[in-house]
């Protein structure tokens, strides 16, 4: 039986954007390109260890649950041809892919002719003008901001460089979603302010971070 390789897979609640709330197998890959020191699940990767999944096991899941398919990381983008079988061989009602946009261009070309997917890109670094010209053609594609409640962050700057970028090429920003950073209810709070005041100036979206909340994974 062919399979692919994780450090996670278990049925639980999307917690954060635009699909958040609904039930989900999540598959998550170990490694990442990038060691962002905000990452929240870098204690997970370091002790975690390998798991061989087979694709019927992971598609009686989601059949058991009726639901949706979540594939995050790490970085799934790095492992290119396992993502694309999860996501052309796998049944589901609607498919999230969680990515920094590694290898984005390479797996939106390969997946083209699936609609029910979002690739949710959560950039860590300004967003070029050339990618963002060429993601607005897909509208697969969903962003997703890490806001900090202290204004003048690194992170902060370099979200804003992004958004202003993204208003300059269209006026609509209902596929942008602003997040609190932080792992903890109290952390998610204090950095909410900010969240709500940006979202009004870029009438985009704002994201809960539930599974934090509830404690869900």
């Amino acid at each position: 039986m062919s399979g692919i390789n994780l450090i996670e897979c278990m049925v639980t609640w999307q917690g954060e954007g635009p699909d958040t709330g609904k039930y989900m197998l999540l598959c998550r890959f170990k490694n990442c390109q990038l060691n962002c020191p905000f990452c929240d699940t870098k204690i997970k990767m370091k002790n975690s260890l390998n798991g061989f999944y087979t694709l019927e096991e992971m598609q009686k899941a989601i059949d058991d649950i009726h639901g949706g398919l979540l594939i995050t990381g790490g970085e799934p983008t790095m492992y290119i041809d396992e993502l694309s079988t999860m996501l052309t061989e796998l049944n589901y009602t609607t498919a999230n892919v969680e990515t920094n946009g590694f290898h984005l261009r390479e797996i939106l070309l390969q997946t083209k002719s699936i609609s029910n997917v979002k690739f949710i890109f959560s950039p860590k670094n300004k967003l070029k003008e050339k990618d963002v010209s060429h993601y607005k053609n897909d509208n697969r594609v969903f962003y997703k901001f890490v806001i900090d409640r202290i204004v003048d962050t690194d992170i902060n700057s370099i979200n804003r460089q992004s958004l202003e970028l993204l208003k300059k090429q269209t006026d609509n920003l209902q596929n942008v979603y602003l997040m609190p950073k932080g792992t903890t209810p109290h952390d998610l709070k204090n950095n909410s302010k900010l969240i709500t005041d940006l979202a009004e100036m870029y009438k985009c979206n704002i994201s809960t971070r539930m599974h934090l909340i509830y404690n869900f994974y």
